[in-house]
């Protein structure tokens, strides 16, 4: 397989964990919140690719960014878009600067779906010994639901008491059905339909502070 060929920084700033292949990459970067992965003292990342007939193989990688759709990474050798991989990582329960304090293995299923030659270093965030020549970004294939949770909070922290977001299916029952995300209000759905976890968690917070603006103004009326 032949990489992509590589682009100036200046027109991969802010893309270059894209996890989509070219048709729909704009709108799947628009999706997920991403996260560059500054965590580089903990356990590294364990990166596997599947072989028809064979064990899963590990491919040696270096952990570049992290969001709710996928991984951005450099690699040691150049993976095909539609390679089955596995990847797991120490997650820390918030990737806020500094907030660590809880960490554990998270691990999930991944299609590489984007792939570009990198000869030199372009990521100022790595570590100077950790660049691999083949940058992928794997969309994830396969997450249970208390790993997507775990994941979630981690990217975005926790949302007021009493709210939250969850994934469901458009053809109830069905798990090929389209994901679609809900918001929830003390375990009940009141908006549903959004197409990413961003945009739910959005609305979930604009109900919440319409919620604090509204008791605020009763409070002022009987003051």
């Amino acid at each position: 397989m032949t990489d992509s060929p590589p682009t100036s920084p200046a027109q991969t700033n802010g893309r270059h964990a894209s996890l989509t292949r070219s048709g729909g990459a704009g709108s799947e970067r628009r999706r997920h919140k991403r996260v560059v992965w500054e965590h580089h003292h903990l356990e590294p990342m364990v990166l596997e690719v599947e072989e028809p007939g064979e064990a899963w193989r590990e491919v040696p990688c270096t952990f570049v960014d992290l969001a709710a759709g996928g991984v951005g990474m450099l690699v040691g050798e150049p993976l095909d878009p539609g390679s089955r991989v596995r990847v797991t990582f120490p997650l820390p329960e918030s990737l806020e600067a500094g907030d660590v304090a809880e960490i554990s293995p998270w691990s999930a299923l991944a299609e590489v779906v984007h792939a570009r030659h990198l000869p030199d270093p372009e990521h100022g965030h790595l570590p100077e010994d950790s660049h691999l020549p083949h940058h992928r970004g794997a969309r994830f294939s396969q997450v249970e639901s208390d790993s997507e949770v775990r994941l979630m909070r981690a990217l975005y922290g926790h949302l007021p008491a009493g709210w939250a977001v969850e994934q469901y299916r458009t053809r109830d029952g069905e798990v090929s059905g389209d994901a679609r995300y809900a918001v929830v209000r003390d375990g009940k759905r009141i908006a549903r339909g959004f197409t990413s976890y961003d945009r739910a968690r959005a609305r979930a917070m604009s109900m919440h502070m319409d919620e604090v603006a509204v008791a605020r103004k009763r409070k002022a009326a009987f003051a």
